[in-house]
């Protein structure tokens, strides 16, 4: 289905993209330290994970935070587009923040 007729999707992507840009804003790069890191969690572990713990994992290995968690967003379509790992349930979060609400579960294609 195309942006046009899933305004839904149109406003996650600007969302996304606004986020993300800010993020580069505040941290020289930041998009691209982010893309690597997850890079790298996913050669490191190849079982099932979340956005959650490899975003946690990201930040203790020194990628600095962005002021807004959604600029993850692209980070992990454009890993997702370009085959390195894909969506394969939801399960609930752990974060404290995050109320138990469903989030992906994210599967290292090998």
């Amino acid at each position: 289905m195309n942006a046009v007729l899933n305004p839904g999707r149109t406003g996650r992507d600007v969302g996304m993209a606004r986020s993300t840009a800010h993020a580069d804003d505040c941290h020289a790069d930041w998009s691209s330290m982010a893309y690597f890191s997850l890079r790298n969690f996913i050669r490191k572990h190849k079982a099932n994970f979340t956005a959650e713990e490899a975003r946690g994992w990201a930040h203790t290995k020194g990628l600095p935070m962005p002021p807004d968690g959604r600029a993850w967003g692209t980070v992990f379509q454009r890993v997702a587009r370009e085959g390195y790992i894909r969506k394969i349930a939801y399960r609930q979060a752990t974060g404290k923040a995050c109320h138990m609400h469903p989030v992906t579960l994210w599967k290292v294609v090998e």
